[in-house]
This record gives C-alpha cells, structure tokens and sequence, in this order.
C-alpha cells in the first residue's frame, strides 16, 4: 500500500488549479501516469546545506553555487545539480501528464527536452516557489516552424525576446511558463492539517512532504516539473538565474 502521504498527493493533485495542473483520472488510464521511485537512486536524505558546508562547494557572494547546472532525466524522474563535473544530489520529481516526448505545443501536457537556463525567481508562486526555464529555444522554434506551429512573425518576435535576455513573455502555440516548482497547493494544505510526520531531516516546515517518505506518485502537471517544497526551497536559494538546464528523455 501507498504510503499516506503519497495517497494524499494522488487526491490532492484532483483539484484543478491553474497553469500546470490538471485533473489525475481515477482507475482507468491511472496507470499511465504513475511514478516508482526506487530510494536507492537517490542516496542519503540529507538538506543541501549540509552538502554544501560538509563538500566545501564555493559560493559567490549571493550565496548561490559557483558552476551549477541542472539535468533533468524524464524517464528516470530524477533532477540531478552538479557543480562543474561534480555531482551534488539528485532529486524527485514528477512531469506533464504526457511525460513521453518534447513538448511542441501549447496544451499537449508534456515537458520540454532540450538545452535551457533558469531565466526567473518567482517567489511568489501558487506552486510554493518555481523557477522559471527560458522554454521555447531555439530548436523548439524551429520546429515550430517547420510543423508550421508558429508563424514566421511569431517565430520572429520570440527570437527577439531571446535575444533581448530574461524570460520569453510571448504567448504562441508552442506553449510556455514552463517552471521548476513545488508541490500542488491542495498537498501541503492535507499535509498540514494532517500534521509533520516524525522525520530525521529536521529542515522540514509546515505543509512539506518529506522527499524520503515518497515510494510513488503521479505526473501531474500541464509540462512544468514538479517538487516537493524542500526540494525546490533548497533549489530556489541556490541556483542564481542563467544556471543551465539540460532535459532529457
């Protein structure tokens, strides 16, 4: 049987609540968007704090990490942080509906596979935190092009954007606000009425699901990755923009 804070999350993520959630069927088709974490891939509980004080990894004078990067691998529902070539902590994740394949246009519910960077912090987010990713690229709108997504003058305005730096703000057909966030608002308001689990990572605030206490779950979202909050507070803090950010199948 599923853990209840796993059971929690299936009921939870039901409720419709914006940009990239969307409704997890009951029984039939259920399957199809199931996720197994098998613990062992993801080593040690432990807060990147202590990581980063125990490795003596460098930070600049924001207290971000110095030579971060981001891989993201869909079918293995990991996010993996490097510093250079070294890795720090692989993490838990959950994707579209739709996991399987890059994302081409808006509504297809699946999450984006390329080479991208953090563009925006956004501290403010229904999703606790979220970290935004400067999805479409250029591949993504070349395609695009040729599957005659976009237009010529769309296809233009967004490389304009690009060029210009920050976050890609034209809305098209190949979709967009594509973040790295936490979890859906409906979990942490079950967990917190429900009451912090006893716990060794002692990190852990009202409303979080405990990463270590998750065996499975379920793709949720309309293309964004999702988190739980202290995954994606540890991220939030660490990363400045520009971190690259590179998707996988």
């Amino acid at each position: 049987m599923a853990p209840r804070h796993a059971r929690t999350f299936t009921l939870a993520a039901a409720i419709v609540l914006g940009l990239c959630t969307n409704s997890i069927a009951a029984g039939k088709g259920r399957s199809s968007r199931a996720i197994r974490y098998d613990p062992a891939r993801y080593g040690p509980e432990i807060p990147l704090t202590e990581i980063v004080r125990d490795s003596s990894l460098q930070l600049d004078d924001n207290g971000h990490l110095v030579g971060a990067r981001l891989e993201i691998v869909k079918s293995a529902y990991e996010l993996r942080l490097s510093c250079g070539e070294r890795h720090i902590k692989t993490y838990r994740i959950q994707l579209g509906k739709a996991p399987k394949g890059a994302k081409s246009r808006r509504g297809d519910f699946k999450t984006p596979e390329g080479s991208y960077t953090i563009c925006h912090h956004n501290g403010g987010s229904r999703y606790y935190l979220s970290l935004q990713i400067d999805y479409p690229n250029e591949d993504d709108i070349v395609r695009g092009l040729e599957e005659k997504v976009v237009t010529t003058a769309e296809a233009d305005r967004l490389r304009a954007e690009r060029a210009a730096g920050g976050c890609p703000a034209l809305r098209t057909r190949l979709g967009g606000d594509i973040f790295i966030h936490g979890q859906h608002p409906g979990v942490t308001r079950d967990i917190e009425r429900e009451g912090r689990k006893s716990s060794p990572r002692k990190d852990l605030r009202a409303g979080d699901q405990d990463p270590g206490s998750m065996t499975d779950g379920y793709n949720w979202t309309l293309g964004c990755i999702g988190m739980t909050n202290p995954d994606i507070r540890e991220l939030f803090g660490a990363l400045p923009d520009g971190t690259p950010v590179e998707i996988l199948q």
